[in-house]
């Protein structure tokens, strides 16, 4: 018998049996018997300790889609109000009434903005998100977009400047999941951005495939974190967390679901100077089988 202990812990034991009648282990069998032991140990070590990561990942994801599922339902009520109050459905308002309601307004489509980034980080962790494709107008889409984050821009003092050549081909994708993606890439472009603008360009590339530049003049990003750049709930400087806020996710949702759609997103930055973020989309139809939450 060896025992299987790693770390101070007993995960079991290791018995050896021989034929009536055989002669006994000897040291060198022992020896050998309590290598594998130790090997063995080991392994069933880790496997545990990969067992309860993935079991606390699946608890986690649980909880933040039960929470913003919870959040989600008065703060869409507080958008009805603050529309009935900055409609002057219930009276005319003053200046300084208008100020605060469109502040209010700012505030609560911030938020939601943010619950719907975890709930679609939990249905992708959870293998839920459903690709549905169809013919898509992309210039359509990207007007789509502008409509969301012009005003952000603007707000900012940024410039727009958007390049949508005449005859691009029609993509077969998922429109919902294109503009998302896209809403994620141009706004954290503004977030980033002080001073400058923000570009959103589209072209038909030698590979067949559609290609979406979205690029900034923000802030950058230093080469050696760029391969932490897509990690989930990470901002590359606790720091911009303080200063920009936001959940961390924008870019992690917007490579997963790139990719659900058989692309991928590519970055190119300098710090100081801007970034360029590309999304590279096939023209047909995405692949049927989604990616694991791993990839």
């Amino acid at each position: 018998l060896a025992p299987l202990a790693a770390h101070d812990q007993l995960l079991g034991v290791l018995a050896v049996a021989r034929a009536a009648g055989a002669p006994p282990l000897g040291d060198r069998e022992a020896a050998r018997l309590r290598v594998v032991a130790d090997h063995a140990a080991l392994a069933l070590w880790k496997a545990q300790l990969v067992e309860e990561a993935r079991t606390a990942s699946e608890t986690k994801s649980a909880f933040l889609a039960s929470v913003s599922h919870e959040l989600r339902t008065p703060l869409t009520a507080l958008t009805g109000y603050g529309e009935l109050l900055a409609d002057e459905i219930l009276g005319p308002l003053t200046g300084e009434q208008h100020d605060v309601v469109e502040r209010m307004r700012a505030v609560t489509h911030q938020l939601t903005a943010m619950i719907e980034e975890i709930l679609t980080f939990s249905s992708l962790e959870a293998g839920r998100e459903l690709v549905r494709p169809a013919p898509t107008d992309v210039g359509e889409v990207v007007r789509q977009v502008l409509a969301v984050v012009e005003p952000l821009a603007q707000q900012k003092g940024l410039r727009v400047r958007v390049e949508l050549p005449a005859g691009l081909p029609l993509v077969r994708t998922d429109p919902d999941k294109l503009r998302q993606i896209l809403v994620n890439l141009a706004g954290n472009a503004v977030k980033f951005t002080e001073r400058g603008e923000i570009g959103i360009a589209v072209s038909h590339a030698a590979d067949d495939r559609v290609r979406i530049a979205v690029t900034d003049t923000g802030v950058g990003i230093a080469p050696s974190d760029l391969p932490r750049l897509f990690q989930p709930f990470s901002q590359l400087d606790t720091g911009l967390t303080r200063r920009y806020g936001g959940t961390g996710l924008g870019l992690h949702i917007a490579q997963r679901l790139a990719r659900l759609l058989g692309g991928r997103v590519e970055v190119t930055s300098t710090p100081g100077i801007g970034s360029l973020f590309t999304l590279r989309l096939p023209l047909g139809a995405p692949p049927v089988a989604a990616p694991s939450p791993s990839s």
